[in-house]
């Protein structure tokens, strides 16, 4: 009966959730959409030679490596909760006699004096992200942000296994030591936000300071706004609402990329002609240029062994704007994933991240 009444509440909670998904997404799309059906059609019925597998091939333990990196030890400890639930599920609940004694002394006090959950159902509260978890294992194409849905239940296990370590009888560890495990994962948390932002602040730096400048300028507003051409690092510019666009906008140029390019948002009801299952490349584009002579700036970097032109030691350009970013094929994996000064930044190598400017502009001026 009760697991008769369980399959209904999730049939119910299916249906509406479905419901209110088909009437968000038709109102945007303006015609009937069930988007949760067509990421499954696509990507498990797509047919011969189609599928996720054509935007990206990652390993079975991609986002174990991602969520230890991004999560660090909350992650170990959600792992470990399941485990933790069953080894401790015949654990005594009383307090052992030589534990009365020491009551009060570096031991705290209960946190909730209400009915405790069983082990069982635990385990199913927590059972989501786990069963999200193991299906995104299988497919062969991965991202990070198929993790995000399940963020806030790994984190509730986490919560729970350091209750299951800290706050019960005959626990492995008093207070002070779960103070030590918090700020544990706060001090790693802290190196690896450092490292993102230190590592790979230059792209928005450079916008940034583009927009700046272009805002900077005096005179009258161009009748045709310039034109900043984005090449290889397309998947790493920011987006064209950091910058003033009645003074420039951003375009695509054709690079080694063979893939679908972004196109120019129009609104959500409209059909991209250009999109396809294939991710085979368009150029014929409205936002993208065919001729490098109709870009007036130019959003790119340039490393060691590259086979795309280098424009930075090209003599039609001077440099607008230009950061550091950090060299991930010479850089060692964990001086790039986290700051650790003693370590990290002696052994860390930099690219040049620029913005560059049309020399004749910049003569103009």
């Amino acid at each position: 009966a009760r697991a008769a009444g369980a399959l209904g509440y999730a049939v119910a909670s299916m249906a509406v959730v479905c419901g209110c998904s088909v009437v968000v997404d038709s109102l945007f799309y303006g015609r009937p959409v069930l988007s949760a059906w067509n990421l499954v059609k696509y990507n498990i019925f797509g047919g011969p030679g189609l599928g996720p597998e054509l935007y990206g091939v990652e390993p079975w333990f991609f986002f174990f490596k991602n969520l230890l990196l991004n999560m660090n030890l909350p992650f170990v400890l959600a792992l470990l909760c399941p485990v933790l639930l069953l080894l401790l599920r015949a654990a005594p609940s009383g307090v052992p006699a030589g534990e009365k004694a020491r009551k009060g002394k570096g031991r705290p006090a209960p946190i909730h004096t209400g009915p405790v959950p069983s082990t069982a159902r635990k385990l199913m509260l927590l059972s989501p992200w786990m069963v999200w978890f193991g299906f995104w294992m299988l497919p062969a194409h991965k991202e990070e942000r198929f993790m995000v849905p399940v963020y806030p239940v790994v984190l509730l296990s986490a919560a729970v296994a350091l209750e299951l370590l800290v706050f019960r009888p005959r626990a492995v560890a008093t207070t002070w030591k779960a103070v030590a495990i918090l700020e544990l994962c706060a001090g790693l948390g802290v190196v690896r936000i450092l490292a993102l932002v230190l590592y790979f602040r230059a792209p928005l730096v450079v916008t940034e300071g583009l927009a700046g400048s272009l805002l900077a300028e005096r005179g009258p507003r161009p009748a045709v706004p310039a034109t900043l051409c984005v090449g290889k690092e397309w998947y790493r510019f920011p987006g064209h609402f950091l910058l003033p666009t009645d003074r420039v906008r951003p375009r695509l140029i054709p690079s080694h990329f063979k893939g679908l390019y972004p196109s120019l948002f129009n609104g959500t009801t409209a059909v991209q002609p250009h999109l396809n299952q294939r991710n085979e490349a368009t150029y014929e584009l409205p936002s993208v240029v065919q001729h490098l002579s109709q870009c007036d700036y130019l959003f790119d970097s340039q490393f060691e062994g590259q086979t795309e032109t280098r424009y930075l030691d090209s003599p039609a350009w001077v440099v607008h704007q230009q950061e550091r970013f950090v060299d991930l094929a010479e850089s060692p994996r964990l001086a790039r994933s986290v700051v650790l000064p003693w370590y990290s930044l002696p052994r860390v190598k930099w690219i040049p991240f620029f913005i560059l400017k049309r020399k004749f502009i910049a003569n103009a001026q």
